[in-house]
């Protein structure tokens, strides 16, 4: 079986056998392919998680975010009900917010969080899009390195510019500002597996993304758009290109996202399918700090 972009609903393509085969039948690859594509999200993740906290869970656990400040977000995907209580013990133990994840598998032990008192607090859709032929050839698909299209998107480097993309995601997402988009060193030159990019309009950035590059698949991370500049196209314009640059200068297959509630209508209109839905949960004090 191989990848097919022009299957319906981006799954794996079988040989034709007729008609025969069941709707039923052909919903299996893609139930078969969530593991590996868990996992490359998952992985993506590596370089801002720190510490060894769900070393001895990796089979079943992904942390997508653990730092000292939090919040922190850890995904859960092993079905075993006594995986949920352990990953839950070790959100309280360390005693800074976060979430738990729970995809596929293990959304059948959401009732350990139940038990204690959790609660869902959204829904996150998990989405991918293939990379289209005709981006390779797309003009302004320079490499990495090379001049950007109006001086509009570029990679960014300096500290100083990586801290307003950290605040543009604080801000856009209602949060504390986000340590998550600065604390990894960036390669010049598109030397490293992961980068922040910015659109800049008449000199201020206004729009910011991360890619992490694992194999032929880019994962994004942290999309967001200032404030009072939404809603008039800048994010569509800073994913264009770094879709295009990104099948460029790395062959990038696939790209894969969670997306946000605000997110998706634009996600959805850049030709990302929706894979799968997974369920938020968190502490109540947490989630509903008044409550």
């Amino acid at each position: 079986m191989i990848y097919s972009p022009g299957t319906r609903n981006n799954q794996i393509s079988e040989p034709d056998t007729g008609d025969a085969i069941s709707q039923a039948h052909n919903e299996i690859p893609q139930r078969l392919e969530m593991p590996r594509l868990r996992q490359l999200y998952g992985v993506s993740a590596k370089w801002w998680v720190i510490g060894t906290a769900f070393r001895s869970m990796r089979d079943a656990v992904y942390p997508l975010r653990w730092l000292p400040g939090g919040p922190n977000s850890v995904m859960v995907h092993g079905a075993a009900s006594s995986v949920m209580a352990a990953v839950m013990a070790t959100l309280l133990d360390s005693g800074i917010r976060g979430e738990v994840l729970a995809a596929d598998p293990a959304l059948g032990s959401v009732q350990v969080l139940v038990d204690a008192g959790w609660a869902c607090i959204g829904i996150r859709p998990f989405m991918r899009r293939w990379a289209a032929p005709d981006e390779l050839y797309a003009s302004g698909a320079e490499s990495l390195s090379g001049p950007v299209p109006h001086g509009a998107v570029v990679c960014l480097t300096e500290p100083a510019d990586l801290k307003v993309a950290g605040q543009i995601v604080a801000d856009a997402f209602g949060r504390d500002p986000d340590p998550v988009v600065g604390v990894a060193p960036v390669g010049h030159n598109g030397t490293s597996e992961r980068l922040v990019w910015g659109l800049y309009q008449d000199g201020e950035m206004v729009s910011c993304a991360t890619t992490v590059r694992v194999g032929d698949t880019v994962v994004l991370w942290d999309v967001a758009t200032k404030p009072g500049c939404q809603r008039v196209g800048y994010g569509r314009t800073l994913l264009d290109v770094v879709h295009t640059r990104c099948v460029k200068s790395w062959n990038a297959r696939q790209f894969l996202l969670s997306s946000s509630d605000a997110g998706y209508p634009l996600y959805e209109s850049l030709g990302y399918e929706t894979l799968g839905w997974w369920q938020a949960w968190s502490r109540r004090r947490w989630a509903f700090p008044a409550s």
